[in-house]
């Protein structure tokens, strides 16, 4: 068996249109390779394995060629979370809670964790352990020698990078997706080469992918959308955060001007820049669209609210308020068993909880209790406490009857008296009822 490692490296790696005649001799680099894989004798059993970034276009090389049935492609992709944990067990990471700390954070996506950093994290626990110490789940990220595995990380996913390709690379690492646009702006306010070839050049990276999908706004539909791996952004992040945030500054002001125009995925983007610069404004941001996603009934839009969470930073109390909102999105999309599920994620004896199951009885048809639940969260809002200031989770019990009951329904108008009052009481105003809204 015949081992060779990093193919990319013939290429630079970077090569947005390997036809352009500057990149002539693009299938010539490994030709050599070609010719000496060609002349193995495979029918003896002789078995290569060429490992790298990018597939290369072995079968159109002009000389040389090596036909695709003869190339078995294996592409390595990220290991479920159960993998991860397996992998952690048998490098001898000791504890469960640490295991699992450090597969979250090795994770790109939901149940995706990536190997090559997982294994960084895994030199980091075994370096500890050797040392007699054991690193603690709650605070290893935080550990000095994690920041340098990350840094580590960077290098290398940068290793092919020009000097002058890195600080766009740096400014769109602050973005969820982008564009040339997107790249363009940024290049125009931070003093980047910003051109279309530039451009080409950077997404040819393997650390950069097409987006499965686009984001929708006007935008991005009109061009291809890219996203950059996350790990990369998240070291980039730790290595170079003032860089960073002047990045997320920059986009703010972006997004706040394609809001302005009724551009409801710029809402969003708008959402999570802020967030990066100032969590509790995001959060509030957050909160607000989420209310008229739902008081429109667009549940389409709540769907996608709920994914931008992940990159939202919250504490306790504001979690329990984005909880409440889920879940109220569950309800309108006939999920009530999730949103049931959700109670167990908000405090017992919150405003929260108390009208999440005043809306979970109403759709059952137990208006009694659902109006019984509802005075409770009354009571519970009347007191000093500082979430009493708000009216929000008042208006989503309201929401939810209006939307679910004949207004002719006596139910209905004690109902929807009921909450008017709760709404005032939390609001710090006199209750007043004029009717059944328009």
């Amino acid at each position: 068996m015949l081992l060779f490692d990093t193919h990319e490296a013939f290429f630079g790696e970077a090569i947005a249109d390997p036809h352009a005649l500057v990149h002539a001799d693009y299938l010539m680099r490994d030709e050599w390779l070609r010719s000496l894989l060609g002349h193995l004798p495979l029918e003896a059993g002789v078995v290569v394995v060429v490992a790298g970034r990018t597939r290369p276009p072995w079968g159109s090389a002009p000389v040389v060629a090596i036909p695709d049935e003869f190339v078995d492609s294996w592409p390595v992709g990220r290991l479920a979370t159960p993998e991860a944990l397996d992998y952690l067990r048998k490098a001898e990471v000791e504890g469960e809670q640490l295991r699992q700390a450090l597969a979250d954070y090795a994770a790109v996506g939901p149940g995706e964790v990536h190997p090559y950093f997982l294994g960084l994290c895994a030199d980091v626990a075994l370096a500890a352990q050797r040392r007699g110490s054991r690193l603690d789940p709650a605070s290893f990220v935080r550990s000095g020698e994690l920041a340098g595995k990350q840094l580590d990380l960077a290098r290398r996913l940068l290793a092919w990078v020009p000097a002058e390709v890195e600080y766009g690379i740096l400014a769109l690492s602050a973005c969820r997706s982008f564009t040339y646009r997107t790249f363009r702006y940024l290049g125009e306010r931070l003093g980047f080469p910003h051109q279309r070839s530039d451009f080409g050049r950077l997404v040819a990276f393997s650390f950069i992918s097409p987006t499965t999908s686009g984001t929708g706004n006007s935008e991005q539909a009109q061009e291809r959308s890219f996203k950059m791996h996350q790990l990369l952004r998240r070291a980039l992040g730790s290595a170079r955060p003032d860089s960073i945030r002047r990045a997320h500054q920059v986009l703010e002001q972006r997004y706040r001007e394609l809001a302005a125009g009724g551009d409801f995925t710029a809402r969003l983007e708008l959402i999570y820049h802020a967030g990066q610069l100032d969590p509790a404004t995001a959060a509030a941001g957050w909160v607000a669209v989420m209310d008229q996603c739902l008081a429109a009934g667009r549940y389409d839009q709540c769907r996608t609210m709920i994914t931008l969470l992940a990159d939202l930073s919250a504490d306790p109390a504001t979690q329990n308020r984005f909880t409440y909102r889920v879940a109220r999105a569950d309800i309108g999309l006939g999920r009530w068993a999730e949103a049931e599920a959700l109670l167990d994620s908000l405090p017992a004896q919150s405003p929260h909880a108390t009208l999440l199951r005043a809306n979970i009885a109403f759709c059952h048809g137990d208006f009694a209790h659902a109006e019984e639940l509802a005075t409770a969260a009354l009571g519970q809002v009347s007191g000093p406490q500082p979430w009493a200031r708000s009216r929000r989770p008042a208006r989503q019990f309201t929401i939810c009857v209006l939307d679910a009951t004949p207004r002719a329904d006596p139910q209905f108008q004690h109902l929807s008296s009921l909450d008017v009052t709760l709404q005032a009481t939390m609001a710090g105003t006199t209750p007043c009822w004029s009717g059944a809204p328009k």
